[in-house]
C-alpha cells in the first residue's frame, strides 16, 4: 500500500469523525439555543421549582373606620320607682393597631332610651301622670385591644378602657294629683368597660363586619338630673320634686361594618 493511499484513508476518518461530533453538538432544527432558555431561578414555572423563594405576604392594614348600631341597657341604680329600660344606639369608631397583638379603639355614640314611673315617683301625689320624652345620651370610649388573630381574616379581641357621657332629660311635665313642669335636665358620668368581640373580613383588606359586647361600671354621675328640683305646681307653691336615679352598671351590644386603610 503506498504512503498516498494510507494519507487519504486517514484524511477520510477525520472527516466523518468531526461530522458526526459536529452534528451531535448542533441543536435540533427549530429549537432555541441553550442561551434562550428562562433561567429556572426567576421564571415562574408550574409547577414552581423547589429552589424559588416564596414571595412575602403584604402588610396586613393598620387602620379602620366604621359605623355601629346595637342595643345598650343602662339600668336605675337601686330599686326606686323611675326605671330606665334597654334602648338603641348608633356611632361610629376608629381602630388602629399599633402593634401585630394589640391595637387602640375610639368610639363615639349617641343612645336613645326612655324612662318610666311607679305611682309617687320623684316624690309626688300618688294619681300624678308623668310625661317624660325619651332620654338621649352621649358617649366617647377609648379602648386599648390586645387581639389575637385566628386566621388571616378572623381577629378577636379583648378590650379595657374608660369613657366619658351626658345623659339629659327633655322638659318633664305631669298631671292628675300633681301638676308641675321640669325644664330640660342632664347629667354627666364616667365608664369604664370591658369589651369582648371580634372582626372578620368580608373583602380581604377592606370591608369587615364586627360583633362586640361591653360590661361598664360607672362613676362620679353628677348634674341636675340627679338632683331634686324645686317647682311651683298648679296652685303656685312650690313643690320639691325628687331627683332621678343614677345609672347602674351598663351593657350594650353592638355591630358594625368597617373600612380598612
Amino acid at each position: 500500500m503506498s504512503a498516498r493511499t494510507v494519507a487519504s484513508g486517514a484524511a477520510l476518518t477525520i472527516a466523518l469523525v468531526g461530522s458526526r461530533a459536529f452534528a451531535q453538538s448542533a441543536p435540533a432544527e427549530g429549537a432555541p439555543p441553550a442561551s434562550a432558555l428562562p433561567d429556572p431561578l426567576t421564571d415562574q414555572q408550574v409547577p414552581r421549582p423547589v429552589s424559588d423563594e416564596a414571595a412575602p405576604f403584604p402588610s396586613p392594614p393598620r387602620a379602620e373606620v366604621g359605623a355601629d348600631v346595637g342595643l345598650v341597657s343602662r339600668p336605675a341604680l337601686g330599686e326606686g320607682p323611675v326605671h330606665y329600660p334597654a334602648g338603641w344606639t348608633v356611632g361610629g369608631h376608629v381602630r388602629v393597631d399599633i402593634l401585630s397583638w394589640i391595637g387602640a379603639r375610639l368610639s363615639g355614640r349617641v343612645e336613645n332610651s326612655h324612662s318610666t314611673f311607679d305611682d309617687g315617683a320623684l316624690g309626688l301625689a300618688s294619681g300624678t301622670r308623668y310625661d317624660q320624652p325619651d332620654l338621649r345620651r352621649i358617649s366617647i370610649i377609648g379602648t386599648v385591644e390586645p387581639t389575637w388573630r385566628v386566621t388571616p381574616r378572623l381577629l378577636l379581641y379583648v378590650g379595657v378602657g374608660a369613657g366619658w357621657g351626658r345623659t339629659t332629660a327633655e322638659k318633664l311635665n305631669t298631671s292628675g294629683a300633681e301638676s308641675v313642669v321640669l325644664p330640660s335636665r342632664g347629667a354627666v358620668y364616667v365608664e369604664f368597660p370591658f369589651s369582648l368581640g371580634g372582626r372578620f373580613e368580608i373583602v380581604p383588606n377592606f370591608l369587615v363586619v364586627n360583633l362586640s359586647g361591653s360590661a361598664s361600671a360607672l362613676i362620679d354621675q353628677s348634674g341636675k338630673m340627679v338632683e331634686a328640683y324645686n317647682t311651683p305646681n298648679q296652685t303656685g307653691l312650690l313643690v320639691s320634686v325628687g331627683p332621678f336615679p343614677k345609672q347602674g352598671p351598663s351593657f350594650s351590644l353592638l355591630t358594625g361594618l368597617g373600612i380598612l386603610l
